[in-house]
């Protein structure tokens, strides 16, 4: 410690002013050592962060036992013990008390307007201000320079249920022989059960819409014999155009593709019918009748196609069959959603797919032998295609989106039917302008693709340079309600190409290795 000097009353021995004392006599100043008490333990603390930067926060404090030491100032650190029993400060304590800038907040979340499934539900959205750790709503004029929220947002409750619905099965199209039935499907989603695009119940097993019905013998068998309708019709003159075919030499407008001057229909061959070839493996048949021989082609399995425009259907009937049942050889029938398999009994019978195309495959063990088939089209009884739909065939040529009409006859959508030669593929290449992104409601805007063969479906939002393959020579565009009313197009075209390398057909089965 520092010793001081005083001047004192030697007497009285009191301070008395140093003028009295001779300074040549006063003492240097010096330090001497000594021996202090220490100080005191006590609760000391060093502060965190504060929990915000405005608004008013919290700070932690972390706690520690100390004393000072005298000499420099410093701290000594201590057991916690040693302050046991003294006053202990609380751990935290406010700070950042000033208010935070204003900003758009949202206060409530209404119920999702879909009962299943993607819907809209509007929020509650408001200007508050952060002020002593409590938000306080204030006048919105402070936050218009800050981004607001959206009003309405996406929610999702939860899947919805779509299903087939299908119609009653219509009465046999013949009066007698061989005939069909057919049925409606419709695709039905919540939540009422209304009607919806077909592409909401891809994922569930379609319906069939086809099925064979025999109605009686007829009055001389192996004759081909129309329903009622059908013969009024016949006898009535009823023309149909040749099929729309898609020319070799180069791509063409759907203009020119449209069929020529009508042609009276006929129910036997004529010398307009394509003539029999002695091997028509691979060919498309796309007159209004003609003669198919497959006997002799020197192939075991050989396919070939026929094509009619859409509203006519074809007929089929086996002239002459020399094949070895018992051997496992086979005649496939294949039409757009039915198909089947005979081999006894043929020469004479006759098929009616109710359709304007049909593939036909012979299967046989051995290379001698086969079927002769004669097939002709006539108009069909009721049609299940609408105006708009169109059918196109050939190796290759121009697609053109159909338009909505001014009276919307083509309301609900519009079908291209594309078909190559049997077991080549397809594909497509085209540019799709003003097709929107939405894919919500019935009035979604999307063109899809199906592939007849894989039964797989491709859909297509948005524009975009769309490429697509099949797998198999049949395939069906579909424009929505929602492209045709939102004034999108379509334009490229498409061309076939050589089938893929693949497996023994036995095992994708007999009916799905036609195409």
């Amino acid at each position: 410690m520092e010793l001081r000097v005083l001047c004192t009353d030697s007497a009285l021995g009191v301070p008395v002013q140093e003028e009295l004392c001779q300074a040549a006599s006063k003492p240097g100043r010096r330090r001497e050592v000594c021996r202090a008490v220490p100080c005191p333990a006590r609760w000391r603390y060093k502060l965190a962060t504060c929990s915000v930067s405005c608004g008013g926060g919290v700070v932690r404090r972390t706690l520690y036992c100390a004393r000072a030491q005298a000499e420099d100032g410093a701290e000594e650190i201590l057991p916690d013990a040693q302050c046991r029993g003294l006053p202990r400060p609380e751990p935290q304590e406010a700070c950042s008390p000033e208010p935070c800038p204003p900003r758009w907040t949202v206060t409530a979340l209404g119920p999702c307007s879909a009962s299943c499934g993607l819907g809209t539900a509007r929020r509650s959205v408001a200007c508050v201000q952060l002020d002593r750790g409590r938000d306080t709503e204030v006048d919105e004029a402070a936050c218009a320079a800050l981004v607001r929220p959206q009003a309405s947002v996406p929610c999702l409750v939860g899947d919805c249920a779509y299903r087939w619905h299908v119609s009653t099965w219509t009465e046999c199209s013949v009066s007698c022989g061989d005939g069909v039935q057919s049925r409606q499907d419709t695709c039905l989603g919540p939540p009422a059960g209304a009607p919806v695009p077909a592409n909401f119940c891809q994922h569930l097993p379609k319906p069939v819409t086809l099925r064979g019905c025999w109605a009686g013998p007829c009055a001389a068998e192996g004759t081909p014999r129309p329903a009622p309708h059908e013969e009024a019709a016949a006898l009535g003159q009823t023309t149909v155009a040749p099929a729309a075919v898609a020319s070799p030499e180069g791509p063409q407008s759907w203009a020119h593709l449209r069929s020529p001057a009508p042609q009276p229909l006929r129910l036997l061959p004529s010398p307009r019918e394509s003539p029999a070839r002695p091997s028509a493996c691979g060919g498309q048949h796309l007159e209004p009748a003609g003669t198919i021989d497959l006997r002799g082609s020197g192939q075991a399995d050989c396919a070939v196609a026929i094509g009619r425009p859409l509203g006519e259907v074809v007929t089929l009937q086996v002239l002459e069959s020399s094949l070895n049942c018992s051997a496992g050889e086979t005649l496939l029938l294949w039409g757009r959603l039915a198909w089947r398999q005979s081999c006894t009994g043929l020469p004479g019978k006759t098929f009616s797919p109710n359709t304007n195309t049909l593939l036909v495959r012979q299967r046989r063990a051995r290379r001698a032998g086969g079927v002769v088939l004669r097939y002709w089209s006539w108009p069909a009884g009721r049609t299940v295609h609408r105006e708009c739909d169109r059918q196109l065939f050939g190796p290759w040529g121009e697609i053109v989106s159909p338009s909505l009409s001014p009276d919307r006859r083509n309301a609900g959508g519009c079908r291209l039917f594309i078909d190559v030669a049997p077991q080549a593929r397809i594909a497509i290449h085209a540019l799709a302008m003003g097709l929107g992104t939405g894919t919500e409601g019935a009035n979604a805007s999307y063109i899809s693709i199906r592939d007849t063969h894989s039964l797989k479906t491709t859909t297509f939002h948005g524009p975009q340079v769309l490429y697509w393959e099949s797998e198999g020579s049949q395939a069906e565009m579909e424009f929505s309600q929602g492209f045709l009313e939102a004034r999108a197009s379509l334009q490229g075209r498409y061309w076939a190409l050589q089938p893929r390398a693949r497996e023994e057909d036995q095992r994708l089965g007999p009916g799905r290795a036609l195409p």
